[in-house]
């Protein structure tokens, strides 16, 4: 029977691996793999900005200074992937392949927990092929993303907290503290189980003294906090506010708790006038806590009056209308119980049904073993020993307390992953116990029994709760992939289906006029950003995006009119601040005005480079070279390899006749870029300025080499003509 139990334990592991294998291969043929978008991408910048010690570039252009804000994501999975990439390598193959093999490690640690805490094979074994076999820990593992090690890092929690609940050993309630701790900093809403931990401690010893009681919830309480005070140490140092581990509670809050809400997307209604923002994401919170204080008050928010605000306005709504808030928790409840494939950022519904996991088991399976679980715990509760029933009910309320963790806010798929483990395992045990004590009931009623069973399993489909996957969303994120793929068909493509499935999706239409801008189409990046407009008039992207179009159609005055719209609706939006900047300094010679642009970019975007290249050409045109140089050298620290920043100063060093240094910065715009005519235009002139005219001609005739209209460099030779 052993031997049979081993050989059954590795099918059940040769089945994984061929799914997993499987899965790789796919996801490794499609684009996003290498393409990251949404919570990916920020995962693996994070991980890149903690590898590179901060010196990364932020793939959307948005610097979302996480070395300077408190953690919106909890830090644990992009510390974790920073470590993969640190030992294997900057790749996408070693993290996904690294999880793969942590989904194997799964298998084996939630039937060794069964076998070691119940002392059950057939449990362990049915638990191990409900994990082997689901979809969601597979479709996870392929991403970049936390919930496979949330996996373990449960199991583990659930083998300390039931080896503790028949040992009562000091030791296991530690454990259990440190993991409840790491689990924190993965899924900070794990750490509303620990009032329940206290709970069951209390419950343990009500008959024994107080004293040891206080002992074991104070160190469980105590390990708990030590792993998550560095967090909260580094947070206050940041912001000087105290934020737990993150500072999206409040928004997030606030997203499942507005009159406007399914309780199925991050999305925050009017967004753009609350806010000052288009979309949120984690690389523009920053942003949007700014953006949200100027809107509301005239002046920035901090991160704790943002949190605050949106707790406020969650907490008006129930206040102000309690029965559509307990209706929408209601829906929320039922989604996170219901075979809905709730979208994760991504859709994944689609993602799914476009590869072979969609004949994979899945969630509901889960939730119907539960439900029938309880059936046979009613059932054979008088024959279940003492200590099963304390197991089985921890774990019942285990589930049951993270559930509603998670329901306040809003439902994703991925936010069902962590009870996964309690499930299975409580399938696993109650399955076995069903099957064995089959054989010995009467024929009517195994009948009644296999007749609840599969009533469970039908109920789970008629939960009232209706949720429909956005096609049309899965299409653009298509697009977005293809295009950063540089596929360029592909991504017209697929925004094409996605407006012909929703023919309002404003977002879309904008994007194919950055196609049609990068490809100098203007009249028809005209055309799509109008339409945008006609569909979101209030679009601060498109707004300030058909400014640009206008302006190189030379429509300034009109091109000047959508930056400022822009401007109005995205205070804290920087791009639409330097164009209307650039169009003030370099079109209309408003030097007062292009400076407030200027500045409020410097102060929004610090470590941009382009605001202070611009302020530092400003301040040469008013004559403010102290000021020029400092901004033009912090514009250099940002972006070293830029020449055109070099050639700014190499011109700023001439008015100041500070000529070695201006040939200097020259000389380096020119190493970037032998063929940038202006650099060396500039180089002739510091030359003709030192008298040193032979060397000088010889400049101004490369310019006309590289450029024979350059008219500024015919006229400096015909005045080192005439001096000869």
């Amino acid at each position: 029977m052993k031997s049979k139990k081993t050989i059954f334990l590795f099918l059940i592991i040769l089945l994984a691996l061929i799914i997993r294998i499987g899965y790789f291969s796919h996801i490794s043929r499609q684009p996003d793999f290498s393409h990251l978008i949404l919570d990916p991408q920020f995962n693996d910048y994070w991980a890149h900005k903690i590898l590179y010690q901060g010196q990364y570039p932020s793939p959307t252009g948005v610097d979302p200074m996480i070395e300077n804000t408190p953690y919106g994501r909890p830090p644990g999975y992009s510390f974790l992937l920073a470590f993969i990439y640190f030992l294997f390598g900057d790749n996408y193959i070693s993290p996904r392949l690294i999880q793969f093999s942590f989904g194997i490690v799964n298998i084996l640690l939630i039937y060794w927990i069964i076998t070691i805490v119940f002392r059950n094979k057939m449990a362990g074994l049915i638990s191990a092929f409900l994990i082997a076999v689901l979809w969601e820990p597979v479709y996870f593992e392929g991403e970049i993303n936390y919930p496979v090690w949330v996996i373990t890092l449960v199991l583990l929690l659930l083998e300390t907290s039931l080896q503790y609940l028949k040992t009562k050993r000091i030791i296991f309630i530690v454990l259990s503290g440190l993991l409840l701790g790491i689990i924190a900093l993965f899924r900070p809403n794990g750490l509303l189980l620990l009032p329940m931990y206290i709970l069951f401690v209390f419950l343990i010893f009500k008959e024994l003294n107080f004293k040891k009681t206080i002992i074991h919830c104070t160190l469980l309480t105590t390990t708990t906090l030590i792993v998550i005070a560095p967090v909260l140490v580094r947070n206050y140092k940041v912001s000087k506010e105290f934020f737990l581990i993150s500072c999206f509670g409040g928004i997030n809050t606030y997203i499942g708790n507005n009159p406007h809400s399914t309780g199925d997307s991050p999305t925050i209604p009017n967004i753009i006038s609350l806010c000052g923002i288009d979309n949120w994401d984690c690389f523009n919170y920053r942003l949007l806590v700014k953006g949200m204080g100027i809107k509301q008050t005239g002046h920035p928010y901090s991160f704790k009056e943002a949190s605050q605000f949106f707790y406020k306005m969650a907490y008006k709504y129930w206040k102000e209308d309690p029965i559509s808030a307990i209706r929408l928790t209601i829906r929320k409840g039922l989604l996170f119980w219901s075979p809905a494939i709730v979208s994760d950022g991504k859709v994944i519904y689609y993602d799914r049904e476009h590869s072979f996991l969609r004949f994979l088991p899945g969630f509901p399976i889960l939730v119907g073993l539960f439900l029938f679980s309880l059936v046979i715990f009613i059932q054979q509760r008088n024959k279940l020993s003492s200590e099963l029933k304390i197991l089985l009910l921890f774990l019942y309320i285990w589930v049951i307390v993270y559930s509603f963790s998670v329901i306040p806010f809003f439902i994703s798929e991925r936010y069902k992953v962590p009870i996964i483990p309690p499930l299975c395992i409580i399938g696993g045990v109650t399955l076995s116990l069903y099957l064995k004590d089959f054989v010995n009931q009467i024929k009517e009623q195994q009948i009644k029994t296999a007749l609840l069973c599969l009533l469970c399993f039908v109920l789970i489909y008629f939960i009232p709760v209706e949720y429909k996957p956005d096609l049309s969303r899965w299409y653009y994120h298509k697009a977005i992939v293809s295009y950063k793929e540089q596929n360029e068909n592909n991504a017209i493509y697929y925004a094409n289906k996605a407006i012909s499935t929703n023919p309002q999706y404003s977002e879309v239409y904008a994007f194919l006029g950055i196609i049609s801008l990068y490809k100098k189409d203007l009249n028809k990046a005209e055309k799509y950003y109008t339409k945008t407009l006609e569909i979101n008039p209030n679009y601060a992207m498109a707004n300030n995006n058909l400014g640009y179009v206008l302006e190189l159609q030379g429509e300034i005055d009109l091109a000047e009119k959508y930056y400022i719209k822009a401007c109005e609706l995205s205070p804290v939006y920087a791009l639409a601040w330097i164009n209307l900047g650039r169009i003030y300094l370099y079109q209309q010679n408003k030097f007062d005005t292009a400076k407030d642009c200027f500045i409020k970019v410097t102060e929004l975007e610090p470590n941009s480079w382009v605001g202070w290249f611009h302020l530092g050409n400003l301040y040469i045109r008013e004559g403010e070279y102290s000021l020029s140089e400092t901004s033009l050298k912090k514009s250099l620290l940002l972006n070293p390899d830029n020449p055109l920043i070099s050639n700014n100063l190499g011109f700023l060093y001439i008015q100041m006749k500070q000529y070695d240094k201006a040939m200097e910065y020259l000389k380096k715009a020119l190493e970037k870029d032998p063929q940038f005519t202006e650099a060396m235009f500039n180089l002739g002139n510091a030359l003709k300025e030192m008298n040193k005219l032979d060397e000088a001609e010889l400049w101004y005739k490369k310019v006309l080499e590289v450029d024979p209209q350059f008219t500024d460099a015919i006229s400096k030779l015909d005045e080192i003509n005439l001096q000869k």
